[in-house]
């Protein structure tokens, strides 16, 4: 009876044991791809993906919870920034911008809540081994600050820090190259042209969502794409070219994506429609994106046309595009100032 006994415990530990050693899927990707303890991401991609490049964050202490009325405690703010997106960061390009604060009660100018990183950011990777490499990162601080009004009572404010810089996606799917597309439409041994692709996103608020490709008669591939704003939503995007993240309405300068196709295809090109301000070859131009009457993002389509007829064989290639953007993204925190005077009336 006891050597029966010890056997089924035996069984229920190796069952245990085998279940726990099983590999993880990420919840994320909806492929199906097992990922190793400790990775990032579906191990068939090349990029660590998600919905942000950066993470602010105000550094301890910086503001205080409270500071003294009548430039009685003088204090700093600081924010430190991490690169968690896989683009580089130009520190011309970026920079941190104090608000909701009077300058002059703060006994600082506008131009001194104004500063750039003091140096370039590189992005986070994806390893080998599908382990993640850390970005850099950089800190910027607000120095000097003190509230000089005499208060009658404590009063609160909040104090907003915008970051503000320019930003790349990268989107990679492969696609299917063959000649005479029509008469080898149902043979799918190697790749089929007439259906969705699976597409890839370097971590990035700005993202291609949907990649199709189809037939255009005997020698030519329809690739349809879609770029969306996936970031949070009072998050703003501006065209690459504005130097600054001006976001009044009459900013024409507001939602604007530049889109570049990189792929190149035994020397050819794509040639893109929907594009704005389209390049000679019309494999790069802007985009708008745009929100709903709701405030929902909504998607913006661009379609491309590559010429195979030279093609003498069947073979999967890669469809690389390149989105350009200049971002901002805040962080806030309250800010108490507290009456300590003497000086009544």
């Amino acid at each position: 009876m006891k050597k029966l006994l010890f056997v089924c415990i035996l069984l229920v530990v190796v069952v245990i044991a085998g279940c726990s050693g099983q590999p993880t899927t990420d919840p994320k990707d909806n492929k199906g791809v097992d990922n190793p303890p400790g990775t990032t991401g579906p191990l068939n991609s090349p990029f660590l993906g998600g919905p942000s490049a950066t993470s602010l964050s105000f550094i301890g202490g910086m503001p205080p919870q409270y500071v003294f009325d009548a430039s009685g405690f003088e204090f700093g703010v600081g924010v430190r920034i991490i690169n968690t997106g896989e683009a580089s960061m130009d520190h011309t390009k970026s920079y941190v911008q104090i608000i909701g604060i009077n300058p002059t009660d703060f006994s600082t100018t506008t131009a001194n809540l104004k500063q750039y990183i003091s140096r370039d950011l590189r992005g986070a990777k994806k390893n080998f081994d599908g382990n993640r490499l850390p970005g850099d990162e950089d800190y910027v601080n607000f120095l000097g600050l003190n509230y000089k009004p005499d208060l009658k009572g404590n009063t609160g404010f909040t104090i907003r820090a915008n970051y503000c810089y320019v930003y790349k996606t990268y989107a990679t799917g492969n696609i299917c190259i063959k000649r005479d597309l029509l008469d080898n439409l149902d043979d799918v041994r190697v790749c089929k042209v007439n259906e969705e692709k699976k597409i890839f996103n370097s971590a990035g608020p700005v993202q291609v969502v949907k990649l199709e490709e189809y037939p255009m008669g005997t020698d030519k591939i329809q690739l349809k794409f879609n770029i969306k704003h996936i970031g949070e939503r009072l998050d703003k995007i501006f065209s690459k070219d504005t130097t600054e993240c001006n976001d009044v309405i009459t900013n024409t300068e507001r939602n604007k994506i530049y889109v570049k196709v990189t792929s190149d295809i035994n020397g050819r090109k794509p040639r893109c429609q929907g594009l704005q301000n389209p390049s000679p070859d019309q494999s790069e131009g802007f985009v708008t994106l745009w929100d709903d009457s709701s405030g929902t993002p909504q998607e913006a389509p661009v379609t491309c046309i590559l010429d195979v007829h030279d093609q003498e064989t069947i073979f999967e290639d890669l469809f690389e595009i390149e989105l350009e953007y200049r971002y901002q993204q805040a962080i806030s925190t309250p800010l108490e100032i507290r009456d300590v005077s003497t000086n009544r009336p």
